[in-house]
């Protein structure tokens, strides 16, 4: 847990239930001497404690990097001796002659003793509950419309578990806390200006969660280049190192969204804040992915488990992201939902670009108290300003537009909200490519004039070489049986399917 757990040094008897004892009132005794201890949790209704798991740079069983502050749900098998830390379970057993004495003998419970006290709801709400954990205390606005920063450790009255290790975080004038963050995101070969926008937006977006609102989804962070080695993933490890500790890398999307499904729910259930696909391929279209970049909430299934007690609710408060390269497509509604952080490198070798810090991660280690500060220094320069929302309408992401769009703009750091930039028909949304290529193919071949729907459908099939991107719109004369297709070409150009 991230410190030295002090066992108690005399653990209280506790007396298994039997008859004359009932099982609700031996669940209720255990949760009391529990409750007092601050060790075990309620996450969904179920009792968890938090692990700190090491980051070794493996994946586990779902493909996920292992690493970071965790839940950990305790079943049954564990349960009944994990408990035993702080309670000790036993009967009471006559010794002796005439008149015997009662003793109390210690005694495990059993599996199903243990299963039935993890259900027990005279067990579950003696537990405190909590909703998540957080690395570092961000501000959190209580009932009163305060602002607080949770202290390290568990934070009862806010439901947040703080990592123990958490830095401290102090104020500096806004000039040098920029400055910082500048160093922070310094050397990528950005595309073009807003991608650099979006960066800091992706870089100030985990410490405002709770000001935009834990139930409100944050965008997908989508990192691409022109090419290899331009160092999406690195800058996607900044945020990180900043947040997290440590930078990782999950799989990239397959084309299983099942397989999808059960990544999510598992990094949910643990309580984990960031999932990241590294180097995607091809057609994004992963239905599970998808809604979980949308949906405040996951239902699922525990896995492995089929009976009514597996039904989950799950808060999703992951924040999403991935990295492709070029070529990489993806469905219409994703777009909107995506921050696109474009990287460009067009020199022949990769390997030779000078960076201003070659050792840029190590630097955030051990700078990282002092980049947190920094951002902890422009938060507080947007609160001292009055907290002005964001100018921009972002309808897709509209409490994130408000909250991240008046910080960044407070600071004269950009407008996260502003269209994407990229005009070269590379990656992204293949109905928009091929618009895109469609317009400009026409344009070429009739500028500055109307063009009849006969036009267009010969310049589809004549510049179809030229503009691989007409591939979405197949044959524009022919269907798959040879006929003449009779195509209005008015919801092609209004995007209509």
């Amino acid at each position: 847990m991230g410190g030295v757990i002090e066992f108690p040094k005399e653990r209280p008897p506790v007396r298994l239930p039997k008859i004359g004892r009932a099982e609700s009132e031996f669940a209720s005794e255990v949760g009391s001497h529990l409750e007092k201890l601050e060790v075990g949790f309620r996450f969904n209704d179920h009792l968890v404690e938090i692990q700190d798991e090491p980051f070794d740079g493996e994946l586990d069983k779902f493909k996920l990097a292992r690493g970071g502050l965790k839940f950990k749900e305790l079943r049954a098998t564990r349960a009944k001796t994990w408990l035993e830390q702080y309670v000790e379970t036993g009967l009471d057993v006559e010794v002796g002659k005439k008149p015997k004495q009662k003793i109390f003998m210690p005694k495990t419970m059993s599996k199903s003793q243990s299963e039935e006290l993890l259900a027990s709801p005279q067990f579950l709400k003696k537990i405190p509950p909590v909703d998540r954990i957080l690395e570092i205390p961000i501000p959190i606005r209580t009932r009163t419309d305060d602002i607080v920063f949770p202290k390290s450790g568990f934070n009862q009255e806010l439901a947040v578990y703080v990592a123990p290790d958490a830095p401290p975080l102090s104020e500096m004038p806004l000039e040098q806390a920029l400055e910082i963050l500048e160093k922070a995101q310094e050397g990528f070969c950005w595309k073009h200006s807003q991608s650099k926008v979006h960066a800091f937006a992706r870089l100030l977006t985990p410490f405002a969660r709770e000001l935009i609102g834990f139930h409100e989804r944050p965008p997908f962070w989508f990192f691409d280049a022109n090419r290899p080695r331009c160092g999406k993933d690195y800058l996607n490890g900044v945020t990180q190192i900043i947040y997290l500790g440590h930078p990782f890398e999950d799989l990239p999307i397959t084309d299983r969204p099942e397989e999808t499904a059960k990544r999510i729910v598992s990094a949910l259930r643990s309580g984990r804040r960031m999932m990241h696909f590294a180097n995607c391929q091809n057609h994004l279209e992963d239905a599970a992915l998808i809604q979980a970049i949308a949906a405040p909430t996951i239902n699922a299934r525990s896995l492995g488990s089929n009976d009514a007690h597996s039904d989950l609710e799950l808060p999703n408060e992951i924040d999403f992201s991935m990295s492709a390269n070029m070529g990489l497509t993806y469905r219409e509604d994703v777009e909107p939902r995506l921050r696109k952080i474009a990287l460009a490198f067009f020199e022949e070798d990769p390997n030779k670009r000078p960076f201003p810090n070659p050792f840029l991660h190590e630097w955030l280690k051990r700078e990282r108290v002092r980049v947190l500060s920094a951002i902890y220094s422009v938060f507080q320069h947007w609160i001292k300003s009055g907290a002005p929302h964001g100018k921009t309408i972002f309808n897709s992401f509209p409490a994130w537009a408000k909250i991240l769009g008046g910080v960044m703009q407070a600071a004269n750091l950009g407008d996260p909200c502003l269209p994407h930039q990229d005009e070269d028909l590379i990656g992204g949304d293949n109905r928009e490519r091929a618009m895109r290529a469609l317009f400009k193919a026409c344009y070429d071949k009739i500028p500055e004039e109307w063009i009849k729907k006969s036009d267009i459908y010969d310049v589809i099939e004549e510049q179809v070489d030229s503009y691989p991107a007409f591939e979405w719109f197949g044959n524009p004369h022919t269907s798959s049986s040879g006929k003449i297709k009779k195509i209005d070409p008015l919801p092609l150009v209004l995007g209509a399917p």
